[in-house]
């Protein structure tokens, strides 16, 4: 006990005082701790000398290079001959030590680095054969640290089939380690991993139970660990091993991917459990080495050899290597299926880069020119089948998983031309599949977040041009209808009360509308530009399905230009500092769909801040159509407030650093701001103040001078024009006003000397625009 203790102390001290100031001492260590681990009259002693050595080697790093052959021979002696388990688990602990201490110099050819890698590679081959899950644990981790500095020279041959079989081990130790190092290994080498696994699935007619995998391969035993397993750290290596498999084979397997990912979809059986009972693994010991270590003798194993036992259904213990894979086919857990889902999504996401997989045509010819065979296009019908499966399951996150991949297959393919009959796309086959996935959303009983997320897919939906007939659009309409009728009558709300979800169901309900009113105002102004120009009448297609949808939308807006102005408010509101929140500011007419005493408030923030630019677009367009008035009414302290606070949101959001990457909402902050200022009344107050006018000009230089975005540089020139030509057709307007105001634009900067003041001149500050413009373009 004496000797256990003080080798332990040995090993303790190196590692808390650190290896260089235990230089001097580390020779000696070293002796004293070889002696005692090379003691065969107790294993007890030669356990924690070994320990010991683990925590010398750490501590010491490249000082212990010259004590790592003898060492390594140390290693190999014990394991020869002795057959204690706990001391082959310390062992594999100090090999994985001299690992990390040897580090990238593990990739040299030279004769004395080769005979220390062939040590390391034989003691972790050993280690693997050894009848103890701790012990093999501690294996496949050494191989996981060879394999990061010297991945050439670890056999994947012999070491892939065995993390196989070791992913279905009765222990969570060895299932965790395995599953680590397997995503390791497919991050460098995903088809060599994948390569030895596919020996390892059934074959004509070999049985299925004598096999390692099953039939779907090592991707389809990963599902199956999500559908099993409930530590946290082997579901996300196992994630992340899928996710580096598809993006390595994606190319060349595209199939295979789809049709593992529509099996667990619609793996559907009587063995299904509820969420809350599914079929789990049973944690095993995961205790600290400390523990495993124990003293009076540091047993690792257990009497009875079963902790950590896996149980699938009742009392039945999982024996063998044939064991979750066949008893849990045919079944998916909603863990398995939601990832699924996003699997498509990746893979549509990763096909983006190649356009045959969006082009039917394309790709049709490809496929007779001998190229590759298979494209996306070509699996759309399956891609819709497993939108619409998890968009109407049962499960609020696989609902949500399916109406974003639905959202993601809209977008992709609604461009997709229909060869075979020209004029059409080829998503107008799906309508009524797209209309029945979207349906359950609206039911009374769904929660507001999924809620939330069909109405954006519906908007992406109208949008889209797909339903060309106004039948064909008023099925997705009515759903959106509905949703407003529920607001308008006030009955948006959870079953079990939460301000933020209600928040966030209205808020997405007024962004789909806005986005659909959006684009049916930008197709009629294009189709009334295409009519003023010298195209024929032949040319124009007066029957265009936005047309229609500008005819469903037009009796909705008296109501949603109320909550369009109202979200606007409530979001100025929560763009304040914090400290007039939390001093209690009130605003007239905010607060709409938010209180300030929320505990959610800083979720609320979000959901606006997704959700205020479509929104403030919109009531921008719908402002200019009407001139500002609303029910027309013509208090101009109403049509003020809108004017400010229309141009006020858009200057707060052009000068935040934070949206400086947010390329989209600038736009709309700029179109919105071309909206306002084209109307007479927009024009009007821009000049009855000439400190406003410098003021956007200086918002817009800081936008030109900041941003490369051609779209941006054009908008922000649109407006320049816009704000130039305000300010001369005001000037009449202003003198036969003949305002007391000292500050109303009226010309006349020059003066008698023909200086202009910068900063306080209309006409310096425009130049100081167009001179940036002007440098970047020549740039």
């Amino acid at each position: 006990m004496s000797r256990t203790g003080h080798s332990l102390a040995l090993g303790c001290l190196h590692k808390y005082i650190g290896g260089l100031a235990t230089q001097q001492n580390l020779t000696n260590t070293v002796g004293i701790l070889i002696a005692l681990a090379q003691d065969p009259s107790s294993t007890v002693v030669q356990l924690w000398a070994i320990y010991s050595f683990s925590l010398v080697a750490l501590s010491s790093g490249p000082m212990f290079r010259d004590y790592v052959e003898p060492v390594l021979t140390l290693c190999l002696r014990n394991l020869l001959t002795t057959n204690d388990s706990d001391v082959s688990y310390a062992t594999g602990k100090l090999v994985g030590a001299i690992t990390l201490t040897i580090g990238p110099e593990l990739q040299s050819n030279s004769s004395a680095v080769v005979s220390i890698r062939n040590s390391l590679l034989t003691i972790c081959s050993i280690l693997t054969e050894n009848d103890h899950h701790a012990v093999k644990s501690e294996a496949v981790s050494c191989f996981q640290q060879l394999h990061l500095f010297a991945p050439r020279h670890v056999n994947l041959s012999t070491l892939v089939p065995f993390l196989c079989e070791s992913l279905i081990s009765n222990y969570d130790v060895l299932r965790k380690a395995s599953i680590s190092c397997l995503r390791q290994l497919t991050q460098r080498e995903a088809r060599e991993v994948l390569d030895h696994a596919s020996n390892l699935a059934p074959q004509g007619l070999i049985d299925k139970k004598v096999s390692i995998l099953p039939e779907n391969g090592l991707e389809g035993a990963l599902f199956c660990l999500l559908d099993t397993e409930i530590d946290v750290d082997v579901i996300n290596n196992a994630k992340e091993t899928l996710i580096s498999l598809l993006q390595n084979t994606v190319n060349e397997q595209l199939g295979q991917w789809l049709t593992l990912c529509k099996e667990i979809l619609v793996a559907v059986s009587s063995d299904i459990i509820s969420p809350n009972q599914d079929q789990k693994f049973v944690k095993g010991n995961t205790s600290k080495d400390a523990d495993l270590l124990s003293s009076g003798g540091g047993n690792l194993t257990d009497d009875t050899g079963e902790e950590g036992a896996m149980k699938i259904g009742g009392d039945e213990e999982i024996v063998g290597s044939a064991g979750p894979w066949y008893k849990a086919a045919g079944s998916s857990r909603y863990v398995s299926r939601c990832f699924a889902v996003e699997i498509v999504r990746k893979i549509i996401a990763t096909c983006n880069n190649e356009r045959a997989h969006f082009d039917l045509a394309l790709a049709r010819e490809l496929q007779l020119s001998g190229g590759k065979s298979d494209y996306l296009v070509l699996h759309l019908s399956d891609l819709i089948r497993m939108s619409f499966m998890a968009a109407t399951s049962n499960n609020v996150d696989l609902r949500l998983a399916g109406l974003a991949c639905l959202q993601d297959v809209i977008t992709n393919f609604a461009k997709v031309p229909e060869p075979e009959f020209p004029g059409h796309v080829i998503l107008e086959q799906f309508q009524a599949q797209v209309g029945a996935a979207l349906r359950p959303a609206f039911t009374p009983d769904t929660p507001s977040h999924v809620t939330a997320a069909a109405c954006q897919v519906c908007s992406s939906w109208i949008g889209s041009g797909v339903a060309r007939d106004l039948n064909d659009l008023r099925r997705v309409h009515q759903l959106l209808t509905f949703s407003l009728e529920k607001m308008n009558k006030g009955s948006v709300s959870v079953q079990l009360y939460n301000e933020s979800t209600a928040t966030l169901e209205k808020l997405a309900i007024l962004k789909a509308w806005a986005e659909v009113y959006i684009m049916a105002s930008s197709s009629r102004e294009t189709k009334l530009s295409e009519e003023h120009s010298d195209l024929s009448l032949n040319d124009v297609d007066n029957n265009r399905p936005q047309d229609s949808l500008l005819q469903l939308v037009e009796p909705e807006l008296a109501f949603l230009i109320d909550c369009w102005i109202n979200a606007l408010c409530d979001y100025a509101v929560l763009s304040l500092p914090s400290e007039f929140i939390d001093q209690g500011f009130r605003v007239p007419d905010s607060q709409n769909y938010f209180t300030l005493e929320s505990d959610s408030i800083d979720t609320i923030r979000n959901y606006y801040r997704d959700a205020w630019p479509q929104i403030l677009l919109s009531t921008s367009i719908w402002l200019n159509n009407n001139d500002f008035e609303i029910d027309g009414k013509n208090e101009g302290k109403s049509k003020d407030g809108r004017f400010v606070l229309i141009i006020g949101s858009c200057m707060e959001a052009l000068c935040n650093p934070k949206l400086a990457d947010n390329t989209q909402t600038i736009n709309s902050c700029l179109q919105s701001l071309n909206s306002i200022l084209t109307c007479s009344f927009g024009r009007i107050k821009l000049v009855e103040d000439y400190r406003l006018i410098i003021e956007l000009l200086n918002v817009l230089h800081r936008v030109v001078l900041t941003r490369d975005n051609f779209k941006t540089l054009m908008l922000c020139t649109q407006l320049l024009e816009i704000i130039l030509t305000a300010a001369e057709s005001c000037l009449a307007h202003c003198a036969d006003d003949q305002s007391d105001s000292e500050n109303v634009f009226d010309g006349g900067e020059g003066t008698s000397n023909g200086k202009l003041e910068p900063g306080n001149s209309v006409v310096y500050a425009a130049l100081e625009v167009c001179l940036c413009q002007l440098v970047k373009q020549v740039a």
